[in-house]
Parts: C-alpha cells; structure tokens; sequence
C-alpha cells in the first residue's frame, strides 16, 4: 500500500550549457500538519549536472492556417499562391482575346491577422509569375530552385488595419486570363518575395481556416469596349509560405523557441533520488519568459509542447504523448508527470524537448531565464512511494 506523500521541489537551471541545481522550499505549517508523514528532500540531492542545447527541427509550414511575408530578424518568410483562375466565363476570356475588354484593375486582397516588428517598420515586396509546379512539400530549401518571371507584377500597396490591399499590372494579369493554357494547365500562381528593406512578418488568412471571405483574394475589374464594366474574384485554392535565416543569437544560458525555423531546446533532468516504485503524482514545470530576449509577434504565442525525447543523438521524440505548457503572465506551466513517470519505470533518459506550439504558423521568439537568476526554470514533483 502506498502511504508516504514526498515532495521534490527542483530548480532545474537550463541553457545552451545548462546546469541543473536547485534548493527546496520549506512547506507551510499548515501543509506539514496535513501531513504527518511528509519527508522534504535536498533537492540538491536529486540532480546532476547536465546540459541543453537547441536546434532545428522539421515543421510542416503548409498546414498553417496563417502565411507569412515580410522580413524580421533572424527570418524572411516568403509567400506561394495561386487562384482558381479556372472559374473565368468562356466569354470573358474570349473577349480579351479579340479586344472588345480589357482588365481596368486588378487587385489582391489579404487580411493582415498576425504582425511581428514594429507598425511603423517597412513592409514591402514584390510578386512574380511561377513558372513550374510546386507542392505542399515546397520548404525553404527549394526557393533556389523555383522557377518564375523577373519581372515585379506588384504595382503599389494599400495598408489599413483590416485589409491589405495589392495592385497588379493590368496588362500582364489580362496576358493571363486570356491565355487558356496557361489558365487551365499552368497556372501555378504568384511567388511573393520580401524586400530587403522590410523591417516586420505579417501574416494573412490562410485558406485553411474559415470565414471564406477572410481568405485572399484576387479581384479584376473589366472594362468593355462598348462601355460599363464588371468584377470577377478569384480565391486562392493553393498557398503556403517558407522561413529562412540564422539561428537566433539568444544567451548560452537560455533556452529558446521559434516559430517559422521550428527552432526547440533540449535539456536533461535527473531523477535519480526518486525511488523506483514511485508514483509520480504531478511534476508542474515552470518556464519563465526572459521579456529582454524575448521577441513576440501580436497576437503572440500562448504555449509550448514539451516532447519525450527517444533518441538523443537524432533528437526523435515521442510524437503520441506530449504535453502542453501554457502561459500566465510571464509562466509557463504543465504536468508533465507522464514523462518523469517513464523515466522512473526505467524508460531512457534522454532528456527533454521543447517547442513553441504553434510554430507553422507564428514567428515568435521566447528565450527562458537561466541558471543565473533567481526566475530560472522549476520543477516540482510529487510522488507516492511504498513504506520501507
């Protein structure tokens, strides 16, 4: 029968070379009256010394309900889209073809739902015809060897808060729409390129997520010969967006995450003074945000998924058991006592991963305090163990 209730309070000190060591808080009088058997450990006792790091890790970009564009940082996110341009009338098309129309306006709309970098930063970029066929395997890696047009479509930019509006060339886009075979068989959409000069990510409505009119559009306006004119919208059916750049440059004491790079850390903790046939109750790991290093978009990311680590040298992980951290205030805080459980019923301790959760769709950047301050991270277990 399990009687005895012990509390290990760790102070689990993390960074790119992290330290693990801490000191127990006492309980209050109350919680020992409550509890006649409980035994409060050294929790010097109960850790080694250890290390972090932190990484890249694959991130499918293609299922994020947001894509981004814009430059910030460390990272350039660029932008694929295409319009199901297949929905033009015969008629429309054919009267572009013997001049009786002509394209007046021809505009993308986007809906700004994400922005990392100041309001005031620059934001610009231009936009080119595709040339080949890409898919929603299309990462970072493979910009280099994108086909498309030189010349810059985009001819100006229209910025308010709900709406972002992007005026293309009329020619070209009527080149387009009257040629069938390019709109029926190599239509492969718009590749949208940052400029150098821009200061911040936006990120726009993706078509993964509802309302339908939230997502992007392509809107023409035609003009006829013979007077008047109408609009036609054109949705995207196809769309993603890639990250590149550096690693963030963050403390060698810190851990950090990323979005966009998919960047995650690693850390080890020991559980070597937790006695085998121990229950593992709750382990409530606290992560606070270091604000100074700390680089957050708006709305800004809430929780980090912390992983089980397989495989220390290949950094695989369990990906069916994981479990999530959310924030308050400047915390992060789970139970990740499922991990520490397997670790104690002899599985191998590989360590600990974590990653920003919704790293496919946010550029964020969270650095956590370190061993050198007194806001490092913590961990608190509490296991039930058999009488001795």
């Amino acid at each position: 029968m399990y009687s005895k209730f012990k509390y290990i309070y760790l102070l689990v000190l993390t960074g790119f070379s992290m330290f693990l060591t801490s000191c127990s808080d006492d309980p209050t009088s109350t919680g020992l009256g409550l509890l006649d058997n409980y035994i409060a450990l050294n929790a010097d006792s109960s850790v080694q010394t250890e290390s972090a790091s932190y990484f890249r890790t694959a991130a499918q970009l293609s299922s994020s309900d947001r894509i981004l564009l814009g430059r910030h940082g460390n990272l350039k996110a660029s932008m694929l889209v295409q319009f199901a341009l297949t929905t033009i009338p015969d008629t429309t098309r054919n009267a572009l073809k013997n001049g009786t129309l002509s394209v007046k306006s021809a505009t993308i709309e986007m809906s700004p739902v994400y922005t990392i970098g100041s309001s005031s930063a620059n934001f610009d970029f231009s936009v080119h015809k595709i040339k080949d066929y890409w898919s929603q395997y299309f990462t970072a890696d493979s910009i280099s060897k994108l086909s498309y047009d030189a010349p810059n479509l985009k001819t100006s930019l229209d910025q308010v808060d709900t709406l972002y509006t992007m005026h293309l060339d009329n020619n070209a886009v009527a080149e387009m729409l009257k040629d069938s075979n390019y709109v029926y068989s190599k239509n492969y959409g718009f590749y949208f390129e940052p400029s150098s000069n821009s200061g911040r990510i936006v990120g726009f409505q993706a078509i993964a997520l509802s309302p339908i009119k939230s997502i992007m559009y392509m809107k023409v306006v035609f003009a006829r010969q013979a007077g008047g004119e109408y609009t036609l919208s054109f949705s995207a059916n196809n769309d993603l967006h890639t990250i590149s750049g550096t690693m963030p440059q963050v403390s060698s004491t810190d851990l950090v995450v990323q979005g966009g790079l998919a960047v995650s850390s690693k850390f080890m903790i020991s559980t070597a003074n937790i006695p085998e046939d121990a229950i593992i109750n709750s382990a409530i790991l606290e992560l606070t945000v270091d604000t100074l290093n700390s680089v957050l978009g708006s709305p800004a990311s809430n929780y980090l998924v912390v992983k089980f680590v397989t495989n220390g040298s290949t950094n695989s992980y369990d990906s069916t058991k994981t479990t999530v951290l959310n924030r308050s205030g400047n915390v992060f805080s789970g139970n990740i006592a499922s991990h520490i459980q397997r670790w104690v019923n002899h599985e191998a301790n590989n360590g600990l991963m974590i990653s920003l959760g919704d790293e496919v769709r946010s550029a964020d950047l969270y650095s956590f305090l370190s061993s050198n301050s007194a806001s490092r991270p913590r961990l608190k277990i509490l296991y039930t163990a058999k009488k001795k």
